[in-house]
């Protein structure tokens, strides 16, 4: 059962929803998109997942400004949610624009409306200059919104999931982390106090460390060649979901030898019989087997590199949080430093972690392997000893994560910003 969402003060009004018929259903519109823009998007099969959360809920914060909704105000917003693959599917190009009714415009520039870009599901940024080509389009289509509207940027804010991105067009950012975000549910409390009861005396797991993995990017193709190579499969539980063709699709040029042996499972027997797959891992009764089965996890972010548009921290992170496990993360370049400012400690009295100061790739991913390679030799006696001396680390990064997704101290920017607006323009 998930935990009710709090009532929170301060509150806005929201614009009116709007809903169009559609094969003899009634469809929401979204904020922002035209029916044309949605009809093109249900054909793409991505309605679902993304602009009727309302049905189906990913996290708690998908319906985010709802939490805030007041009647009783002068002033209101206007989320408009930026959809996954909205910009590589070309329902929007860098010729269009977002769709805004005149009356909110109006209200825009007379600071009665506030106008919210919700890009916290999206990894693309806005951004003028650079080689990413989606970035470039999100940022001509906000580009081309504003100049259409003649929009009051004062009045216009960007909701995303970067840590430090640059600013652009004179809009306010204010970051959201959606991974924080995620439902805890009964069966989450049940697994923190057996695993409370493990910590005072840990013993062997069947495998040492955890790598799960779905599609193909180069850190976790090169940690897959690593890992094939030195023959660390056996020992560690290690899944690669996905197939020769899609390694082949990403990088047609590779010389991947592991690649002959995909899809690799994650060793974890399905309820059902079933063979194991990436959908299966999502269900709880899933997660649970597999944190049972290895002391710490390798979590193979999204992105890697250095980003222009900042760090990105996704929904990998939280499964060993709340299942109390150390963790390395490969992702963007200071990404600890971010779960740090949020109160998580890390485990640097353990191992070295500056592979997450490291700017350059092929250094970083050495310092990666090769830690993967340290850990996977410790014996099961070392990391039930370690596991032991970690146990008030791993409880409070519990406890920490517990309170910022359940009081939405992860929304506390966004609610000091809709403060603001409200108490200086609701007269």
């Amino acid at each position: 059962m998930e935990h009710k969402i709090q009532i929170h003060k301060p509150k806005i009004k929201l614009y009116p929803k709007k809903y169009f018929k559609a094969r003899g259903e009634k469809i929401f519109c979204p904020y922002g998109y035209t029916e044309e823009n949605i009809l093109k998007i249900i054909k793409n099969n991505d309605y679902i997942k993304i602009f009727n959360l309302h049905e189906k809920p990913l996290y708690k914060s998908t319906n985010k400004i709802e939490i805030y909704e007041q009647k009783d105000t002068n002033v209101y917003a206007y989320p408009i949610l930026v959809a996954p693959r909205i910009f590589n599917t070309n329902i929007l190009t860098d010729q269009d624009s977002f769709e805004i009714p005149q009356e909110v415009v109006k209200d825009n520039q007379n600071n009665k409306c506030l106008i919210i870009i919700d890009n916290v599901y999206e990894h693309t940024y806005p951004l003028s200059d650079t080689k990413n080509i989606t970035c470039k389009i999100f940022y001509n289509v906000l580009k081309n919104t504003i100049n259409k509207y003649k929009l009051n940027t004062k009045s216009m804010l960007l909701n995303v999931n970067n840590y430090n991105p640059p600013k652009f067009l004179d809009i306010d950012i204010v970051t959201c982390n959606v991974a924080l975000g995620i439902e805890f549910y009964e069966s989450d409390i049940k697994k923190y106090h057996d695993t409370l009861e493990f910590l005072k005396n840990p013993t062997h797991k069947p495998y040492k460390l955890i790598a799960t993995n779905s599609r193909p990017r180069t850190h976790r193709c090169n940690f897959a060649e690593f890992v094939f190579e030195n023959k660390l499969q056996e020992e560690n539980l290690i899944s690669f979901n996905c197939t020769k063709q899609q390694v082949d699709d990403f990088n047609p040029n590779n010389n991947f030898a592991f690649k002959e042996t995909l899809p690799w499972h994650n060793k974890v027997e399905n309820p059902e019989g079933k063979e194991q797959t990436l959908v299966d891992l999502w269900n709880h009764f899933i997660d649970y087997k597999l944190y049972d089965k290895g002391y710490c996890e390798f979590i193979f972010e999204t992105e890697y590199v250095p980003q222009e548009r900042g760090v990105i921290i996704t929904e990998k992170l939280n499964k060993s949080l709340k299942h109390l496990n150390p963790f390395v993360i490969a992702g963007s370049s200071g990404t600890l430093d971010v779960l740090k400012g949020y109160g998580f400690k890390t485990f640097d009295k353990w191992w070295d972690e500056s592979y997450d100061t490291e700017t350059d790739p092929d250094i970083k991913t050495k310092k990666i392997n090769e830690l993967f390679k340290e850990l996977s030799s410790w014996s099961h006696d070392k990391w039930c000893t370690t596991l032991q001396e970690m146990s008030t680390i791993l409880t409070q990064n519990y406890y920490t994560y517990y309170r910022i997704n359940t009081k939405f101290e992860y929304l506390k920017e966004l609610e000091k910003y809709i403060d603001d607006f409200v108490a200086k323009n609701d007269k």
